[in-house]
């Protein structure tokens, strides 16, 4: 095949992901972030979970926390406020992470019929494992996490001259597609 310079487009680079501390039911979180340009955190990647849970857990961490996903308008049908890409267990999801939690009540569970609105857990519960996600009321008051929408894609622009297939292994090996 033909062979051509390319350019990779890093998947892992982080969303700029901005805490607060406040306390705001998940309606009042997502106000919050739409005013100042954003959203509430979109967690697409394994990378983005673990470091969004860094940032809320720990000495400084503000705990328990809304992020962007909500099933409100159609009951287990999880879409991300940030861009409404949907998530597993969504049917035919866009997105396919998820970080369900699954001991002791497996969620998301709509617990009493009003668990729309998604919050990462620092903490574990009776019914929910630390480090994972757990469908609460959107009435709830919790910390949020925030999430800029101008973030944008990094890319690396490669000079090495390779047939499409072997500029794919090239990304994917460095961690892109």
């Amino acid at each position: 095949g033909t062979q051509l310079p390319f350019v990779c487009q890093d998947l892992v680079a982080l969303p700029e992901y901005t805490v607060v501390g406040d306390r705001l039911t998940w309606s009042g979180a997502l106000s919050y972030c739409e005013a100042r340009g954003g959203s509430l955190a979109r967690i697409a990647y394994a990378a983005e979970h673990a470091y969004l849970l860094a940032l809320i857990g720990g000495a400084d961490g503000v705990g328990d926390a809304w992020v962007g996903g909500h099933d409100d308008a159609v009951e287990g049908e999880w879409r991300w406020s940030l861009d409404g890409s949907s998530f597993p267990p969504s049917e035919s999801p866009d997105l396919a992470y998820s970080n369900w939690s699954q001991i002791a009540t497996p969620q998301p569970n709509d617990f009493g019929a009003g668990e729309d609105c998604m919050a990462v857990l620092v903490q574990g519960t009776s019914f929910a494992a630390a480090g994972h996600w757990a469908d609460q009321g959107c009435g709830t008051q919790l910390p949020f996490v925030c999430q800029d929408l101008v973030a944008l894609p990094e890319y690396t622009v490669v000079g090495d001259r390779l047939t499409w297939s072997g500029a794919l292994s090239y990304c994917e090996a460095r961690g892109g597609s």
